[in-house]
């Protein structure tokens, strides 16, 4: 099973997080575990759930990858509606015109990015578990 590491791990999403963080403030206080993309981010606590639901010899591993956007037009867009940026947007009740704004300024920091054919490849990484029912 993979879930997502932390927003600092993953810079599709922190770079527009830090951008709406910037332009919006910060996030409210909220329960890291809540359900969402990141609820199980702590390896430790995947590790915990994993145990609890009676599997054995877990183990949780921050793997690597490259996640690969079709465009950094795409990517903002993506960002601003889905995952931390896009719940921070939301929190914030921001207008469609603010809106719109900010993921220009998400498009430009995609751009910076992008390779010839338009593609943008960022790090990222998933916390990969492993286990066996015993």
């Amino acid at each position: 099973m993979a879930v997502w590491a932390p927003v600092a791990d993953n810079l599709h999403w922190k770079i527009p997080f830090d951008i709406a963080v910037r332009r919006l403030g910060p996030p409210k206080p909220a329960d890291p575990r809540a359900p969402g993309p990141l609820a199980f981010s702590d390896p430790a606590y995947f590790r915990e759930i994993l145990e609890k639901a009676a599997f054995a010899d877990v183990s949780v591993t921050p793997t690597k990858f490259t996640v690969v956007g079709r465009s950094p037009r795409q990517e903002a867009e993506l960002a601003s509606e889905i995952g931390p940026p896009g719940r921070l947007l939301d929190e914030k009740a921001v207008d469609e015109a603010m809106r719109r704004e900010i993921a220009d300024e998400f498009e430009a920091a995609f751009a910076a990015h992008a390779e010839a054919n338009g593609t943008v490849k960022l790090p990222g990484t998933v916390l990969l578990a492993k286990a066996r029912r015993p």
